[in-house]
């Protein structure tokens, strides 16, 4: 079941990011700090259902988990890159260790971070996933 704990979609024009973790608590913790950071943001603890919402609904990045009853985040970008291309959205990986995700694995992330992750950290790693998606909207 997807957890929509809290979601900002009502910021027209910010950044739209999906957080996926199969942790409610996580969810909430990420989201509260997207929110105060004005992104529009959207939380769910399945990664299934994420997918079909992001198979139909556009985002701009993805904060994700590692490890996930359903599936890894590895399988995520895959089904992600998959249905979307070059379009799809960029993805955070937050994780216990880097040395966690297989070294050809890495290039799949826009950024990966260690937990625990301060808020300011999160946000760094997001603003620079969100880089090549604000700069191709100003040239549009």
């Amino acid at each position: 079941m997807a957890a929509i704990v809290h979601t900002t979609d009502s910021l027209i024009g910010q950044p739209r990011v999906a957080v996926i973790d199969d942790r409610p608590p996580r969810v909430n913790l990420v989201l509260r700090t997207l929110a105060g950071a004005r992104f529009r943001a959207r939380g769910f603890t399945s990664p299934r259902e994420a997918l079909d919402v992001l198979a139909s609904v556009r985002f701009d990045a993805v904060i994700t988990d590692h490890r996930m009853g359903e599936f890894d985040a590895t399988t995520l970008c895959a089904r992600l890159r998959d249905k979307h291309g070059a379009q799809a959205p960029r993805v955070v990986l937050l994780t216990r260790s880097i040395h966690d995700v297989m070294i050809p694995d890495r290039e799949l992330f826009a950024s990966i971070l260690e937990k625990p992750v301060s808020p300011a950290g999160l946000l760094v790693a997001i603003e620079r996933a969100l880089a090549p998606v604000r700069a191709a909207r100003r040239l549009a």
